[in-house]
């Protein structure tokens, strides 16, 4: 994303969190709004494309919107954020607003966020496990997120505070056919 793009997110993600504050539901209801929101342009593609069309109607926009985000805990402000973005035919935005609001509110919360990736889906207590794990490492609140990605063959790779711990398998390979290379080539 170019940086002209990422400055706008952060502070629309800024403006988001106050509003967010104030709202009920606070910022975990607005963070949950856009995660639906996201996944909703991920299943239908022409969502995107068509509200940000300029010969789209502001009724039929709102329509759709208002679809997107049912009544409850932080609608109103993600309405909003949509309707200034489709109007701006900038609704690209929404993921780096998405992350930058992440960002800002666990930085408030003096939260680290951290990615565990592992090869089988981690149960509830190795999940548990590893972010006490890092929560004394960093010694600070870790808010874990998993995912899968079978090429790993085993293990884990965890991402947090702009590091990469690499426990996986294919790391482990990788660093030993690294360390045979440069045997051999004494």
């Amino acid at each position: 994303m170019r940086a002209h793009s990422e400055t706008i997110a952060r502070r629309l993600a800024q403006a988001l969190l106050q509003r967010a504050l104030e709202s009920p539901g606070g910022p975990e209801a607005i963070r949950q709004r856009l995660a639906e929101i996201g996944q909703v342009f991920a299943q239908c593609a022409d969502a995107r494309p068509y509200l940000e069309h300029p010969l789209a109607s502001d009724k039929a926009k709102g329509t759709i919107i208002a679809a997107l985000v049912p009544d409850g805990p932080g609608s109103a402000p993600v309405r909003h954020l949509l309707s200034m973005l489709a109007a701006r035919q900038a609704l690209r935005l929404l993921p780096a607003i998405e992350t930058c609001l992440l960002d800002l509110w666990n930085a408030r919360r003096g939260v680290l966020a951290a990615e565990a990736t592992s090869a089988e889906p981690l149960t509830p207590g190795v999940a548990e496990q590893l972010r006490r794990a890092l929560e004394r490492g960093s010694q600070r609140s870790v808010e874990l997120t998993a995912t899968v990605a079978p090429e790993l063959m085993g293990g884990v790779v965890v991402r947090i505070a702009g590091r990469v711990l690499d426990g996986s398998v294919r790391g482990r390979l990788q660093a030993l056919r690294q360390r045979l290379r440069q045997a051999a080539a004494l």
